[in-house]
């Protein structure tokens, strides 16, 4: 095979199997994101009721992301205090770990689901998780069409 300033060429059935990879790699993901969407979905639509609470303290980590050339960033969870006296079944909720930041007294409102008060989120601080993977899904469709595309014109 000739060698090229970028590496060296690719046969057809290279491109073909990095194509089928790629396709099935960016279906997968967009279904795990369309499931994580709708989930996320079901939760807001069903917490009606909302709660007052303060931050009463932040917990914070140091988490790694990246392969060989890693990252880091801090994450933040909050253990909030709930102050209005409803039925909502718990006196203290804690977020999810986030990359941004809560400060201790902060007054947040929690959201939950009246029927079940395992239900809720903090309003404002609770993300989609599933419109970013079916964004990530997306690119790898598109690298798996581009393969395709040149595994048909180099047959």
């Amino acid at each position: 095979m000739a060698r090229y300033k970028y590496g060296r060429v690719r046969t057809p059935a290279e491109k073909r199997l990095s194509a089928i990879i790629f396709l099935i790699l960016g279906t997968v993901i967009l279904c795990v994101g369309f499931v994580t969407h709708t989930k996320y979905k079901k939760l807001v639509n069903a917490c009606t009721e909302s709660v007052s609470g303060s931050v009463v303290s932040v917990d914070s980590k140091r988490v790694r992301s990246g392969g060989r050339h890693a990252t880091y960033h801090t994450e933040y969870q909050a253990t909030i205090s709930i102050d209005d006296k409803t039925d909502f079944s718990y006196s203290t909720v804690y977020s999810e770990w986030t990359r941004s930041s809560y400060t201790t007294g902060q007054q947040v409102i929690v959201k939950y689901d009246p029927t079940n008060n395992e239900n809720y989120y903090i309003e404002g601080h609770s993300s989609d998780k599933g419109m970013g993977m079916m964004f990530a899904a997306g690119v790898v469709e598109i690298v798996g069409i581009a393969y395709l595309i040149m595994y048909l014109k180099s047959r």
